[in-house]
């Protein structure tokens, strides 16, 4: 790192002296991570874990962690398992505002044409393994580098979405209007477009790195503390624990290797002499023995004895670790690793789960990034204008199986059964199949059969005539 002298800092921007400051008070921080006893003793140095931590530390540990994927995973997956649905403002579910069901019909079509739920968990994902992401929209006519403006053709003028993370989407200038609504928050990125792939950067007049303004951008962070641009990253947390079962898990592996079979002892007599042939010979045997598939052994003038072997049972460590995993990041385990046996989730730790990303969605996915995204489309006039007060309504997270709704009906068909002892009964068939058999659609009732109508023996012509109709002058 350079020497800041005096001469530097008068040089300096106020947005990077407070980025200095921040970086300075991390450091101290990160120094004084792990150090007990009047720090005499070092435990992170002791246990190998590492001061500071940095993104490509977290995507290293997403792209090769087996666990650590789950933990980034898991919540994306099913937040974003479902297309929300927008409702209009204190209406039920089915309201009929024209604003709102127009909306929905032009919403889903964009839903269906850019794979919105898949671009939006992705977002998420990239978000959850650095300090933010971000989810930048493509518009016909628009220039990245500014403030995004209306377009003609509404949806059909929405080309494309990308997705960046922290690694790919730096953040280059930062509202500094106080009485700006944005202070604090990103004004300009640079985002980086062609890392991954080879050669495109030499094609004319892409350098792989484009300006962008916030307007075409939603800036997503989740666990944010003093401010609302950086989160805390869903690994940091639990970055150790990671080693600690990586060390579990590589080294009873390595364990079993070495101590499953320790090998063979040759003891030769003494009263045995062995030519420089006998012993290349020997020699040829054992490696055909051990790397081979020859199972015996021709020996003369030795004894073989078998080291036996000595194998210790790991699970309880590993268990330890990844309990304080899931009780870290609010994973139920059996969701996290499955169970010993196979088994799906039980009830409960389904329901606690499910519970959880009710309230991620309705404290994160929707107030940081849907309805952040919806607000730029309206903005620019490529999706019709929601009321003011509008709702999101999101589908039900757990479908009850044929199993779980027979026995639910079974339960209630027993209570049914005993309030209807009395003389007028509570519930009547409709009702029960509406309310407790949710997966039945209510049958219409069978249209009246109506009588032939009443035939009246004609009078003057012979004919006969049907009662109720005109007659004949």
């Amino acid at each position: 790192m350079p020497e800041i002298n005096e001469d530097t800092l008068r040089t300096l921007t106020k947005d990077q002296l407070r980025d200095l400051s921040i970086l300075v008070s991390r450091s101290q921080a990160m120094v004084r991570a792990g150090l007990t006893y009047a720090g005499a003793r070092d435990m992170y140095a002791i246990l190998g874990y590492p001061r500071v931590i940095l993104f490509k530390d977290y995507w290293d540990a997403y792209c090769r962690g087996d666990i650590a994927k789950r933990v980034v995973d898991a919540p994306a997956q099913a937040t974003w398992r479902l297309a929300p649905k927008f409702i209009a403002p204190e209406a039920p579910s089915n309201g009929t505002d024209k604003s709102v069901d127009e909306f929905n019909t032009e919403w889903n079509k964009l839903v269906k044409r850019l794979r919105i739920m898949h671009i939006l968990e992705r977002a998420d994902k990239m978000a959850s393994i650095g300090r933010y992401g971000v989810l930048l929209t493509g518009t016909r006519g628009n220039a990245l580098d500014k403030q995004a403006t209306e377009v003609p053709k509404g949806i059909n003028d929405v080309l494309y979405l990308s997705v960046f993370s922290e690694d790919h989407a730096k953040i280059t200038e930062l509202e500094d209007d106080p009485k700006s609504e944005r202070f604090g928050l990103p004004k300009m990125y640079e985002l980086t477009t062609s890392s991954n792939i080879p050669g495109l950067t030499d094609q004319k007049n892409f350098s792989g790195t484009v300006n962008v303004h916030h307007s075409h951008t939603v800036h997503i962070a989740e666990g944010l503390m003093e401010d609302d641009v950086f989160g805390l990253p869903k690994l940091q947390p639990i970055f150790n624990l990671l080693l600690d079962l990586a060390k579990v898990s590589g080294g009873a592996a390595e364990m079993f290797w070495i101590n499953a079979n320790r090998g063979m002892q040759l003891d030769i007599d003494s009263d045995s002499t062995l030519t420089p042939d006998d012993k290349k010979d020997m020699e040829e045997e054992m490696d055909d023995f051990f790397h081979g598939l020859r199972r015996f052994v021709r020996t003369r003038g030795a004894t073989m004895n078998n080291l036996g072997s000595d194998i210790a049972d790991p699970r309880g460590v590993f268990n330890v670790i990844v309990s304080l995993i899931s009780g870290t990041t609010g994973i139920p385990q059996r969701i996290l690793v499955g169970s010993e046996r196979g088994q799906l989730a039980s009830t409960q730790d389904r329901n606690n789960w499910n519970e959880r990303i009710l309230e991620r969605q309705k404290n994160f996915a929707e107030p940081v990034m849907l309805r952040p995204f919806v607000t730029n489309l309206t903005k620019i006039n490529a999706l019709p204008e929601l009321p003011d007060g509008y709702g999101v309504e999101w589908p039900a997270i757990q479908v009850m199986t044929p199993q779980e709704e027979a026995e639910t009906a079974a339960r209630a068909a027993q209570a049914i059964r005993g309030v209807s002892m009395q003389e007028e009964p509570v519930v009547d068939l409709d009702e029960f199949r509406t309310e407790f058999l949710p997966r039945l659609k209510k049958k219409p009732p069978p249209k009246p059969v109506e009588d032939p109508p009443e035939v009246i023996p004609g009078k003057a012509n012979g004919s006969d005539t049907v009662a109720g109709a005109p007659e004949e002058a």
